[in-house]
């Protein structure tokens, strides 16, 4: 196992190597274009900084589409500073409030949607938050059997949510070394459970919860509608790739339930907005999550490409099925222009590792 190791290191350090003499671009991952007034998994960036991200790229970048590069990479022609922008999971912002941004610009983007948004089901992560974060009330006492195992969390005092909980209350995320209240807490132990559980498994433990909190406060429709995704893609302004059916660790399924997962929210996607779909990204996306059998399932699936959520730039080597992204935070534009530098640096990316 240590001589393994040893040489998967030293594959990678000499791959790197070989990087720093070719031009390298960049594909950057954002999922929302928002400012809510609590994000737990930091997936969002304010509109604002959002503009200023693109007038950074505009000034100094060469902003291309995801197909641009990908054709690029394959042709070794890849233009300098080259960058490429995506957006994962399908969110009603990355239409209403991203487009027009990035068409003031002049610039492309490519949306990577699961289907289980398509289905009308919203993602369990969102109402973790919905629930157990804007729940006026909350039972004294939650207990959800998951894969049969009990878990059970007292909220206290904190059933009940204050008039003014407090900054801190709204400014956490699963980041933070610390939970404020048995709400948080809460929250980061039902992810964790449930990142990697079955779609099964997943609703039958939100249906659960939502019973047990009356509901919570009124969901919010926060994905794209089918008739949006249609009418951006006829703009131009973004294309649409898959994301599989329901969000999965792929990693944890058979080859025969990724390869259902990846072809369902491909047709899906394709009936929704009536066009072909040619990319697709791996949720959650980390080497970890995914396994060179993932890699092969996803070029049989029919694609041309598939993007990763690991760090590294992507030259004429980048594997088709495995391109890098880096994950974008809600940074100031200066923040963002110094990161966005230190993105071309040449490090290969991990490969999946399952």
């Amino acid at each position: 196992m240590r001589s393994a190791a040893w040489i998967d290191r030293a594959r990678l350090a000499a791959r790197t190597v070989r990087m720093a003499f070719r031009r390298r671009g960049v594909i950057l991952l954002y999922h929302r274009i928002a400012a809510p007034r609590s994000d737990p998994l930091r997936l969002c960036v304010s509109p604002e900084h959002f503009r200023r991200h693109l007038e950074v790229l505009r000034r100094g970048y060469s902003p291309v589409a995801l197909e641009e590069l990908a054709a690029a990479r394959a042709a070794g022609t890849i233009p300098a500073r080259a960058v490429a922008i995506t957006f994962d999971d399908g969110y009603a912002d990355n239409g209403r409030t991203a487009a027009p941004l990035l068409k003031a610009e002049g610039l492309r983007a490519t949306v990577f949607v699961a289907g289980t948004c398509l289905e009308g089901e919203p993602f369990f992560h969102d109402e973790l938050e919905r629930i157990l974060i804007r729940s006026p009330r909350l039972p004294q006492t939650v207990a959800l059997t998951l894969d049969g195992r009990r878990h059970e969390w007292d909220f206290g005092p904190w059933s009940r949510l204050p008039k003014d909980p407090g900054a801190e209350y709204w400014t956490w995320n699963v980041e933070s070394p610390a939970d404020p209240t048995p709400r948080h807490r809460c929250y980061r132990e039902l992810f964790a459970l449930l990142r990697g559980a079955s779609d099964q498994t997943r609703r039958r433990a939100i249906r659960s919860l939502r019973a047990a909190a009356g509901g919570g406060p009124a969901a919010e429709r926060i994905w794209m509608t089918k008739a949006e995704m249609r009418s951006a893609a006829a703009d131009g302004t973004l294309t649409f790739g898959a994301h599989t059916r329901s969000h999965p660790a792929l990693n944890r399924l058979s080859a025969e339930k990724q390869h259902g997962e990846m072809l369902a929210g491909k047709r899906l996607l394709e009936a929704a907005i009536r066009r072909p779909v040619r990319s697709f990204a791996y949720p959650y996306g980390s080497p970890w999550d995914a396994s060179a059998e993932t890699v092969r399932l996803a070029c049989e699936a029919g694609f041309d490409l598939a993007c990763a959520n690991t760090p590294g730039p992507v030259d004429s080597e980048s594997d088709p099925f495995w391109l890098p992204r880096f994950l974008v935070r809600d940074w100031d534009g200066e923040e963002f222009a110094r990161r966005l530098r230190d993105f071309f640096r040449p490090v290969a990316a991990i490969p999946p590792r399952g």
